[in-house]
């Protein structure tokens, strides 16, 4: 039920208790970036560092814009100064094999990741949220770029290569914007992936299907919703399939 109720903006259950387990605050942060002038390095970037030894970090691509062919992918270590050392260099080495990289303190750190933190959508832009298996990024890379090129519209991409989470911003005019969405979600659903329509202006939400189709998903969430809420008393239609 957790799984489910992640994400569901409220319509499957209502948090009445939360446990939490407390961390340490960290004693020390480094940041290690690399930047790239090909889109398709990305992918084997990030998996190089997703299977290293690193026993705990946070591995970002990010800020990718097609029109200015840049990008950037970088890896935060945080813990203590023995163990930070030791990751970032690492993170050095194998970065370094793909090209110049830099490394930033905690203080610089902290104003990289405000800035990559941001979606890469602007108001007046669609943003989309693309999910995938991590060793898909290269195939949804390739899917954005490759559609928004073939309509004219102007992309930027940020995401999580290590999770497999890509969020794309799409600018350009009302017909564009609705082809390359139903372009990359036809690739993507074709391969198991999800795009969710984030952020679009009203004309474009309305000729679209902002959740996308739901698969197996949609009927064990609407059978829950029929279990716990069968009056459809909490957000309705809200979420996916109107529920």
């Amino acid at each position: 039920l957790s799984k489910l109720f992640t994400g569901s903006l409220g319509t499957i259950g209502v948090i009445a208790e939360a446990n939490f387990r407390l961390h340490p605050i960290r004693e020390t942060a480094r940041t290690v970036f690399l930047e790239v002038d090909d889109y398709e390095q990305l992918p084997d970037v990030a998996q190089e560092l997703t299977h290293s030894s690193f026993s705990q970090f946070v591995l970002d691509a990010l800020e990718m814009r097609w029109e200015g062919e840049r990008g950037v992918i970088a890896a935060l270590f945080e813990g203590i100064e023995p163990s930070v050392e030791a990751q970032s260099s690492r993170a050095v080495e194998i970065l370094g094999s793909h090209g110049e990289t830099s490394v930033l303190d905690e203080n610089d750190g902290e104003e990289f990741w405000e800035h990559f933190a941001r979606r890469p959508w602007a108001a007046g832009d669609v943003g989309l949220k693309i999910g995938a298996p991590p060793a898909d990024l290269t195939a949804v890379l390739d899917s954005v770029v490759g559609a928004a090129g073939r309509a004219g519209v102007e992309v930027s991409i940020s995401g999580h290569a290590g999770t497999g989470v890509t969020f794309a911003g799409l600018s350009g005019g009302e017909d564009a914007l609705v082809d390359v969405v139903e372009e990359v979600r036809e690739i993507r659903l074709r391969r198991g992936g999800s795009v969710v329509v984030q952020e679009a202006p009203l004309a474009v939400k309305e000729r679209l299907d902002v959740w996308g189709s739901g698969g197996d998903y949609l009927g064990l969430t609407r059978r829950v919703k029929e279990k716990f809420d069968p009056g459809y008393t909490m957000n309705p239609g809200r979420f996916l399939g109107g529920i």
